[in-house]
C-alpha cells in the first residue's frame, strides 16, 4: 500500500504503515516509546485527527527514521558535550527524515501534518519563544534545514526569521558560515558524519567567542570595578582573581580547580565529556541531584546509545528512555519538573560544596534574588554574589526554586528579558551576542523541549491519559479444529446457499471499467469536435460504454460469546455461515475470509479466531466452522469489526464488505458505533445479520432471520438496497 493512500483507522493505519516500512508496531497501554525490536502506541481514539497524525508521525520519525537509520553507538562513542549534542539531534532529525522522504514519497505529508499539528498546540519551538542563545541556535538550525533542504513550506517564513536573527545577533560573515556548514548535513552518509558537522559547527561558535572576547572584557571591566567597590571587596579581587566565579567579564570560563576537571582541565567548557556534565536540571548541584534521586549519570548523558535502553523500556513502557529512539539514554524528565535548561558553563553549575566563603555557589545552586548565596552555612557578604551578571550572563537561563519551571534572565543591568504568553521569560532576539552568551550556550545541558520524538511522544501519552478505552485493532489466532466430515454440513445448507449464489450474483456487481471513443452519432460533442470538422472528421459525438463485473472483498464475522447459547442460535450462525461462505464463494470475482470471536474462553478475549483466510475455499473449511462452540466469555464485536477493517483494507478489491453474524449484544455499543462510522469513512460496507433478534440498533444496516431459509431472500433485499444507495451516491 502506498503511503499517499494510506487508509484505514489510526490503529489499522499504523500496522500498514509498519509493515510498509519492515517494523513491527503493537497498540497498547498508555505510553508511547520506541526500541530497535517495535514502536509501542498506546490507546488512542481511532479518527481522532490529531492522534492520527501524530501516531503516523510518531512511526515513521522513530521507527522508519532513527531505528533503521540512526547508529547510536557511533555516536555515543564520540562522547559528544550536551550542547553538541543538540545540534547533532537537530541534523540527524533533518537527515533521518529525508532519507525516509525519498523511500516513502508519502511521509512528506505526514511529517509536515505533524509540524503544523504541533505548531497548533504551541509545541514547536518558535524564535520569538526561545529561552536563551541555546535554544534560540537549536531552533534556527531546525527551521533553516527544514526550508531549505527538505523545502517544507511551512518553514519558509520561519526560515527568513532565523537567517535575519543569525545575522544580527552575530554578524553576517558569521551567519554565512555557520549555515554553510549545518548544510552540509545534505552530504551526511551516516550518524556519525552528522556529529562531526556538530563539532564543526560548534567549533564555529568557540571562535566566535575568542575573536569577541576582549571587547567584551572592555566594555565589563568599568562595571565590573564599580561592583567591586560598592560590595567593599575590591582589594580581593584584585589580589585574588579566582576569589569569584567568572569574575574578569568570562562566567563561560570555568577557573576553579574543580571546574577545571570537568572541563578537561583546560577551561575549555566545549570539550568536557557527556558522562561529566551536569544533571539535565543544569543549575542544581550535588546534594540537589542527591535528593532528587538522580545522578548525573542518570541524566547527563545524551549521546547514550538506544539500545541500552531497550531493556528498560521493554520492562517499563512508561518510561520515556525507551520512548524516544533519536533521545537514546537522554533523560526522562527533569527532576523539578519542566525547568529549563541552565547554562552548564556558568558559575551556577559550581556545586560540588566548596567551603562558603570562597566565592563559589552553595552546593544546591539556588540564588536568591538579591544575589547573595543561599543558606547552606556560607556567611552573606563573604564571596557572594553582587548580582553583577558574573554567575550568569544575559541569556542564560536559571531554574526557579519553586518548581514553576519559569525562566530568569540574570539581571545585568543589560536590556531585561521579554516575557511570552506562558510567562516564561524569553530571549531579546535584538541583542547582540556577546562571547560571554555564547559561552553560556556552548556550556548548556541537555533540553528535552527541543527534541521532536519526545515532543510527540508526550502528546501521545497525554492522549491517551485523557480517552476512554477505544476499540482494540485484535490479533488473528489460526484455527484448526475441525470436523472431519463436513458433508452433512453442506448438505444441510445446499438449497439456501443455491439460491444466496443466483440472487447476490447481480447485486454484488459494481461497474468496474468505463471506455470513451468518438462517434458519428452522439447526445454530446466531444471537445475535439470542432477541429475534427474543419478536418472533415465526423466522428465529433462522445460516446462511452462501462462493463459490470464484480470485485468484491467479503469477510464474515462469526460471534460465539457465552449469549449465542441461547435458543440454539449458534446452530442457526453456523449454518448462516457456511451457507453465505459457500454461496459467496462461488462468484467469481468474490473473495471470502471468515472469522469468529472471540478467540477464546478467558475473560476479557479481544482476539479472532481465523477459519479461512482470503483466497482458501469456504466449502472445503466448512468442517472449521461447524467445530466452532459458544463458550467465549466475552463480546469485542468493536475490536472484531476493527480487525474485519484492517483485513478488507489489507486486500485489493474494488468493493469492500464487513458482514458480521451476530445476536447484537457487544461489551461496548459506544465502540461498535465507532468503528462502524470509521468503516463508512474509509469506503468499508458494514452489513450485519441478526441471530434470532434485531440489531439495527447496533448495526444500522442490519436483518434479522429466525432460520436458515429466510436468508436467501433477506440478504438479498439488503445488498440490493445497499447497491442502489452506492450507486446513487
Amino acid at each position: 500500500m502506498n503511503i499517499n493512500t494510506l487508509k484505514g483507522a489510526l490503529p489499522i493505519a499504523a500496522r500498514l504503515l509498519a509493515e510498509k516500512c519492515g517494523l513491527k508496531v503493537r497498540i497498547g497501554g498508555n505510553r508511547a516509546y520506541a526500541n530497535p525490536s517495535e514502536i509501542v502506541l498506546p490507546d488512542l481514539p481511532i479518527e481522532v485527527e490529531k492522534a492520527r497524525v501524530l501516531g503516523l508521525g510518531f512511526v515513521l520519525h522513530e521507527g522508519a527514521g532513527h531505528i533503521v537509520h540512526t547508529d547510536f553507538e557511533s555516536v555515543a562513542a564520540m562522547d559528544l558535550a550536551a550542547f553538541t549534542f543538540r545540534i547533532y539531534n537537530a541534523l540527524e532529525d533533518v537527515r533521518i527524515e529525508g532519507l525516509v522522504e525519498r523511500r516513502y514519497p508519502g511521509a512528506n505529508r505526514i511529517f509536515m501534518a505533524m509540524r503544523e499539528t504541533l505548531s497548533k498546540d504551541g509545541q514547536l519551538r518558535e524564535m520569538s519563544n526561545s529561552s536563551d542563545l541555546a535554544e534560540a541556535l537549536i531552533t534556527a538550525t531546525v527551521h533553516t534545514l527544514n526550508w531549505r533542504l527538505l523545502k517544507r513550506t511551512f518553514f519558509e517564513a520561519r526560515e527568513a526569521i532565523a537567517v535575519q536573527w543569525l545575522t544580527s545577533a552575530f554578524d553576517s560573515s558569521f551567519a554565512n558560515a555557520y549555515l554553510t556548514v549545518i548544510g552540509k548535513v545534505q552530504f551526511a552518509h551516516t550518524s556519525a558524519d552528522a556529529a562531526r558537522i556538530a563539532v564543526e559547527a560548534v567549533s564555529l561558535l568557540q571562535q566566535y567567542a575568542e575573536e569577541n572576547s576582549d571587547s567584551d572584557q572592555d566594555s565589563s571591566d568599568p562595571e565590573d570595578g564599580g561592583e567591586d567597590e560598592a560590595n567593599g571587596d575590591s582589594s580581593k579581587a584584585e589580589s585574588d582573581p579566582n576569589g569569584e566565579a567568572g569574575s574578569g567579564g568570562d562566567s563561560g570560563q570555568l577557573e576553579d580547580s574543580g571546574q577545571d576537571r570537568e572541563s578537561g582541565g583546560d577551561g575549555d567548557v566545549q570539550s568536557a565529556p557527556v558522562s561529566e556534565q551536569p544533571a539535565s536540571a543544569g543549575a542544581n548541584g550535588d546534594d540537589s541531584a542527591a535528593d532528587d534521586g538522580a545522578t548525573s549519570t542518570d541524566e547527563g548523558d545524551p549521546s547514550q546509545g538506544l539500545a541500552n535502553a531497550d531493556s528498560d523500556a521493554a520492562e517499563d513502557p512508561s518510561s520515556a528512555q525507551g520512548g524516544s529512539a533519536d533521545a537514546g539514554g537522554k533523560a526522562e524528565s527533569q527532576s523539578d519538573g519542566d525547568k529549563p535548561e541552565s547554562g552548564a558553563g556558568s558559575a551556577a553549575d559550581s556545586g560540588d560544596g566548596s567551603e562558603p566563603g570562597d566565592g563559589s555557589q552553595s552546593g544546591d545552586g539556588s540564588q536568591p534574588g538579591d544575589g547573595s548565596q543561599s543558606g547552606d552555612g556560607s556567611q552573606p557578604g563573604d564571596g557572594s554574589q553582587s548580582g553583577d551578571g558574573s554567575s550568569q550572563e544575559p541569556g542564560s537561563v536559571s531554574a526557579t526554586e519553586d518548581g514553576t519551571g519559569a525562566c530568569a534572565l540574570a539581571d545585568d543591568g543589560q536590556q531585561p528579558a521579554q516575557v511570552n504568553d506562558s510567562g516564561a521569560s524569553s530571549l531579546d532576539l535584538s541583542q547582540k551576542a556577546t562571547s560571554r552568551d555564547v559561552r553560556v550556550a556552548l556550556g548548556a545541558g541537555y533540553n528535552p523541549r527541543e527534541d521532536l520524538g519526545e515532543i510527540v511522544q508526550g502528546m501521545l501519552n497525554g492522549m491517551a491519559d485523557e480517552s476512554d478505552a477505544p476499540p482494540v485493532l485484535s490479533n488473528a489466532i489460526p484455527f484448526t479444529e475441525e470436523i472431519d466430515d463436513n458433508g452433512e454440513i453442506v448438505q444441510r445448507v445446499k438449497r439456501e446457499s443455491i439460491a444466496l449464489r443466483r440472487r447476490l450474483t447481480t447485486a454484488l456487481e459494481a461497474v468496474t471499467q468505463t471506455r470513451s471513443w468518438d462517434a458519428y452519432a452522439g447526445e454530446r460533442l466531444s471537445n475535439l469536435g470542432a477541429l475534427r470538422l474543419s478536418t472533415g472528421d465526423l466522428n465529433i459525438f462522445e460516446r462511452e460504454s462501462s462493463r459490470n463485473s464484480i470485485d468484491v472483498a467479503i469477510h464474515l464475522f462469526l460471534d460465539r460469546s457465552g449469549s449465542m447459547q441461547l435458543e440454539e442460535r449458534m446452530t442457526l450462525a453456523i449454518d448462516t455461515c457456511t451457507a453465505l461462505g459457500i454461496a459467496l464463494g462461488q462468484i467469481d470475482g468474490v473473495q471470502v475470509a471468515t472469522s469468529a470471536f472471540p478467540a477464546g474462553s478467558r475473560e476479557c478475549d479481544r482476539d479472532v479466531l481465523m477459519l479461512n483466510r482470503f483466497g482458501e475455499s469456504v466449502r472445503k473449511r466448512a468442517g472449521r466452522i461447524a467445530a466452532v462452540r459458544a463458550d467465549g466469555h466475552n463480546t469485542p464485536l468493536a475490536d472484531a469489526l476493527l480487525y474485519g477493517q484492517y483485513s478488507l483494507l489489507s486486500t485489493k478489491a474494488t468493493r469492500r464488505i464487513l458482514l458480521p453474524i451476530t445476536d447484537g449484544v457487544p461489551d461496548s455499543k459506544e465502540g461498535v458505533v465507532d468503528v462502524v462510522a470509521s468503516c463508512q469513512r474509509w469506503g468499508i460496507e458494514v452489513i450485519g445479520v441478526g441471530i434470532g433478534q434485531d440489531i439495527s440498533g447496533v448495526i444500522p444496516n442490519s436483518i434479522f432471520i429466525k432460520e436458515v431459509a429466510d436468508l436467501p431472500t433477506q440478504m438479498f433485499e439488503l445488498l440490493r438496497k445497499q447497491l442502489v444507495l452506492k450507486k446513487a451516491a
